[in-house]
């Protein structure tokens, strides 16, 4: 049998960033249709960590992402900090398109998709 697939929702780390790429209401309505999510602890996230709690999420340490199992979706916001270790997992984040006034900073980023062992066509669970 499958295991569920686990979203991993990152604390944002840009100053002043109180959004969230997901809500409360919505990881219950993805735990309900069989997602596993995990949150990481925001002290700055517009919504409570109790909130998510008491949906159901799992609450588990912020900035705990990098570890997870390479199988975990990581979902967020803002760009992630520049490094030149590629990215492992799979990312749903909303980011600038290239074009706009952040697209000095797009190459950097795509860089670090493109040299991901991302592919985005799902693998069969073994």
């Amino acid at each position: 049998m499958a295991q569920p697939t686990t979203i991993h929702l990152r604390s944002e780390c840009k100053p002043l960033e109180y959004r969230s790429a997901l809500t409360p209401s919505a990881a219950k309505s993805l735990i309900g249709n069989g997602y596993t999510i995990n949150v990481e602890r925001s002290p700055a996230r517009i919504f409570k960590d109790e909130e998510f709690e008491a949906a159901g999420a799992t609450l588990v340490p912020e900035g705990s992402w990098p570890t997870v199992p390479v199988s975990h979706l990581i979902l967020g916001l803002k760009e992630l900090p520049e490094e030149d270790t590629p990215l492992k997992h799979a990312h749903i984040q909303f980011a600038h398109p290239a074009g706009s006034k952040y697209s000095a900073a797009f190459p950097v980023a795509a860089a670090l998709f493109t040299t991901s062992n991302f592919s985005p066509t799902p693998k069969a669970a073994a």
